[in-house]
């Protein structure tokens, strides 16, 4: 009996071992596609023509980055992304004024391929009449468009960006060990009760 049960622990423990090194994304700098989306529904939010494709994906550790380029900045007067349950703004990390380029940097708290709820005021002034409204977009990331930059050393997350240190990777691997476990041991308690009703019969 004791073999058996020392068995099915190893069997877990692989099980476990093996879901979080599937889990893992490998350290570096990748250059990812995405859209956005309106807030209710999948269609191609207007906002995603002011945003340059690719956006820069980084992944230190725990922790997660993404970069993105505005084209006609100056339009857009804040933009916020979700960090540590609430809405703040991102970090401007490099401004073009001449071409009207801004790249902003945010830590990315949940799975890349999850959708990232935004907040965004866009102001035109030259627009007759003004077009001045705030509205909530959702990012959307394709998961499966994810290379490696070769120059990884051009790439660094700011200090500013950084100092809220998210974490992303362990709440999934423990969530999905959780998962895996349940399931082991249900199907152990089912076994050994179909065990007992054959023994009883």
């Amino acid at each position: 009996m004791q073999a058996r049960h020392f068995h099915l622990l190893f069997v877990f423990i692989f099980i476990v071992s093996f879901a979080q090194r599937a889990g893992a994304v490998e350290d570096g700098v990748y250059e990812i596609q995405y859209e956005l989306l309106h807030a209710s529904n999948d269609s191609v939010s207007i906002a995603n023509d002011y945003f340059e494709k690719p956006a820069i994906w980084i992944v230190e550790g725990d922790e997660q980055y993404v970069q993105l380029t505005l084209n006609h900045s100056e339009w857009t007067k804040q933009l916020q992304a979700p960090v540590g349950g609430e809405y703040v703004d991102v970090t401007v990390i490099e401004e073009d004024r001449e071409n009207d380029l801004r790249t902003i940097q945010f830590p990315l708290e949940q799975s890349i391929g999850e959708p990232v709820e935004m907040k965004m005021h866009v102001l035109i002034e030259t627009m007759t009449p003004v077009y001045d409204h705030r509205y909530t977009v959702r990012l959307q990331f394709d998961e499966q468009s994810a290379k490696r930059v070769e120059q990884q050393e051009a790439y660094a997350v700011s200090a500013e960006t950084k100092s809220t240190q998210p974490l992303w990777r362990k709440p999934l691997l423990v969530t999905g060990s959780l998962l895996i476990a349940g399931a082991l041991f249900i199907g152990i308690a089912f076994a050994r009760k179909k065990t007992k009703r054959i023994k009883e019969e």
